[in-house]
Order: C-alpha cells, then sequence, then structure tokens
C-alpha cells in the first residue's frame, strides 16, 4: 500500500464503483464494507490491481460482474488517464521510484 500511495482511484471511477457495488443481492457483504470505507480503500485498491497488473484474464463469471463492467467502462472512456496511471505504477515498466526500484530488486 505504500509503494502505491500516490496511485488512487479517480472519483468518477469511485463512482461508477460505488453504484455497481450497491446493486445485486449478492454484493450484501460489498455493501456493508463500503458503508465503512470512508477513504474509499476498496476502490484504491481494485485500482491499483487494475493498473499494476493489468487487466484480468477474460472469463463469464468475470464479464457478468458489476464492478467489471464499470471498470472496463470507465478504462475505455479514460484512455488517457489510465495509461499515465499505467506508464507510472505498472509492474513491468513503471517508471514511479517505488515501482522501479521494487523490479530492480528482483533483478
Amino acid at each position: 500500500e505504500e509503494l502505491l500511495a500516490g496511485l488512487r482511484c479517480p472519483a468518477s471511477l469511485r463512482a461508477a464503483l460505488n453504484d455497481a457495488w450497491a446493486s445485486g443481492r449478492e454484493l450484501a457483504v460489498v455493501r456493508k464494507a463500503l458503508a465503512r470505507d470512508e477513504d474509499g480503500v476498496l476502490a484504491d485498491t481494485l485500482y491499483r490491481y487494475w493498473v499494476t497488473l493489468g487487466p484480468p484474464a477474460a472469463t463469464e463469471w468475470l464479464h457478468a460482474s458489476r464492478a467489471y463492467l464499470a471498470l472496463s467502462a470507465w478504462s475505455r472512456a479514460h484512455a488517457a488517464e489510465l495509461g499515465r496511471d499505467g506508464a507510472a505504477f505498472t509492474l513491468a515498466s513503471g517508471t514511479a521510484f517505488a515501482t522501479a526500484r521494487a523490479r530492480m530488486a528482483e533483478a
């Protein structure tokens, strides 16, 4: 979390994710967590995974996920913003100091 402190979920994506998570009976546990998530940790965590690791492999259940659909739509609409964050924080080639240093430690 400290390595990615500078990477936060954009407000427009956070709102779309919260809307996605707010609906559906199967998401009751997520809604309870969101009620206590004043700092947006859930959205930040999902966005950090998306940026650092890239989109997950396509699966049928994933494409049915409201959060995945919201994230995919946001990614297409905000490709430049996602590209900037990816350039800095992707594990494969990110230029943010902590990301680059972590990659160098593995070499």
